[in-house]
C-alpha cells in the first residue's frame, strides 16, 4: 500500500543538481592571513594561544569601503573566475550574518551561501531562485531541549525551503558535542518527519 509521503525526504531535482557537484575549493580568510603560526588547534581539541590582536587593529575602520573596494570583492571576483571557468561552482561561507553584503557576494559569482541562524534567509530565498542556502537551523535551540521550539524552527526552516529549489537543512553554528542527543535526535525526526516538499 503507497504511503501519503516517502519514508525519508527526498531531495529536489534543484537540490539533486547541487548534490551531483564536486568540490573544487575551500577559501578561508581568518587571523592565519595576519599571523601564519596561529593555528586552532588539535581539531578544536587542544586551545592555542590566540591571535595577536595589535596585527589587525584598525582604528578607522571603514567596514564598507574594506569589503567593497580593499580586499574582498574585486579579489572574490578574480579567485572565483578561475573556478568557474574550470566548471565549478562557488558556494560562500561564512560566519555570523551575512545580510549587509550578500547581495555583493551572489554579484560576484557564488552559486549559494551557507551561514549562521543571524542571517536572514528568507530574503536570501526570495531573491535568489535555487541558490544553496544553508544554516538557518540554531544549536542554542536545540541546547535549550524545549521540543515545542525545535518543532516551531524545523517549521520555519520547511517554510522557507519551500522559496527556494536549493535550501538545505542545516544548522548553521554547527552541533557541537554538547547538544544533548535527545535534542538532536529530536531535530533529526522532526525534519524527517516534515523537512520535504
Amino acid at each position: 500500500m503507497p504511503t501519503a509521503h516517502p519514508l525519508l525526504p527526498l531531495p529536489t531535482a534543484a537540490q539533486r543538481r547541487w548534490l551531483d557537484h564536486e568540490l573544487g575549493a575551500i577559501i578561508h580568510f581568518d587571523m592565519q592571513v595576519y599571523d601564519p603560526t596561529y593555528n586552532y588547534g588539535d581539531a578544536g581539541r587542544t586551545l592555542r594561544r590566540p591571535p595577536d590582536v595589535k596585527l589587525f587593529n584598525p582604528r578607522q575602520l571603514d567596514t564598507d569601503q574594506w569589503l567593497e573596494a580593499a580586499v574582498f570583492f574585486p579579489r572574490y571576483e578574480e579567485y572565483w573566475s578561475i573556478l568557474k571557468a574550470s566548471g565549478k561552482d562557488v558556494i560562500f561561507m561564512v560566519d555570523g550574518c551575512i545580510d549587509a553584503f550578500v547581495d555583493d557576494v551572489m554579484a560576484c559569482g557564488a552559486c549559494g551561501i551557507i551561514s549562521e541562524p543571524f542571517t536572514d534567509f528568507r530574503r536570501i530565498a526570495r531573491g535568489y531562485q535555487d541558490a544553496f542556502i544553508a544554516g538557518e537551523g540554531d544549536c542554542r535551540v536545540l541546547m535549550r531541549q524545549d521540543k515545542k521550539e525545535i518543532r516551531a524552527m524545523v517549521e520555519r526552516m520547511v517554510e522557507t525551503s519551500r522559496m527556494s529549489g536549493g535550501y538545505m537543512m542545516c544548522v548553521g553554528n554547527h552541533i557541537p558535542f554538547n547538544v544533548p542527543p535527545a535534542a538532536v535526535k529530536y531535530y533529526f525526526d522532526v525534519s524527517a518527519e516534515i523537512g520535504f516538499r
